[in-house]
């Protein structure tokens, strides 16, 4: 049977405060476009749809630890803020520092019930763009999160689509572990990434 493909398009609802896409209506539309399309071609075609960050966005969390907690003060350049420091970074998901791209944060561990304050989350890398909370203009944007203590967690929600994929190794930095959560058991899905598995393809060859 052929097929009509509809590309992607189901979107994911990465703030909490977003409405969850209701797919009944989806299908409806798509089980009425397939009877118009298969009336129009003289025979049976099937509907396909990619569904895309609606499955695989929620899928993953980034889980960072939380290194030190300092402020800034007010300057020609800008204000001042209060920034958290993780030890994960753009090379670990790189869609904040590349776009402004949301995502949704909680503090687990001792500072997890204070009360909130807008607060700069920032990586670890020697660059002004290794900030989880910047705006679509890629400039900072103070979240509003309960002041984490040193060794707490911090995770990024909402990092299945185009997290690990578009991670890199800047800095020679291996690429994070995978862990898998399946019925309350964890399971090491892969290693973090070793020097020795960096430079495993680097060499020095004649070519002539």
């Amino acid at each position: 049977m052929l097929a009509v493909n509809m590309g992607g398009g189901i979107p994911h609802p990465y703030r909490p405060e977003a409405p969850v896409i209701d797919l009944a209506p989806v299908g409806r539309a798509l089980a009425a476009a397939q009877q118009r399309l298969s009336q129009r071609a003289g025979r049976a075609l099937r509907m396909e749809i990619e569904p895309g960050r609606y499955l695989v966005a929620p899928s993953a969390v980034l889980v960072s630890r939380v290194t030190d907690v300092k402020a800034t003060t007010t300057n020609d350049k800008g204000p001042g803020h209060n920034f958290v420091m993780v030890d994960a970074g753009f090379t670990d998901l790189v869609r904040p520092a590349m776009y402004g791209s949301y995502h949704h944060i909680t503090v687990h561990g001792a500072g997890a019930g204070g009360a909130p304050e807008p607060l700069v989350v920032a990586g670890p890398l020697c660059e002004s763009g290794d900030v989880f909370t910047r705006d679509d203009h890629e400039l900072l944007q103070p979240r509003q999160l309960p002041r984490p203590r040193i060794g707490d967690l911090l995770v990024l929600h909402d990092t299945g689509a185009y997290g690990l994929q578009m991670s890199s190794h800047y800095n020679s930095l291996g690429r994070v572990p995978q862990v898998w959560l399946e019925d309350g058991h964890l399971h090491l899905a892969a290693r973090r990434e070793s020097l020795d598995d960096i430079v495993r393809a680097e060499c020095f060859e004649p070519l002539a």
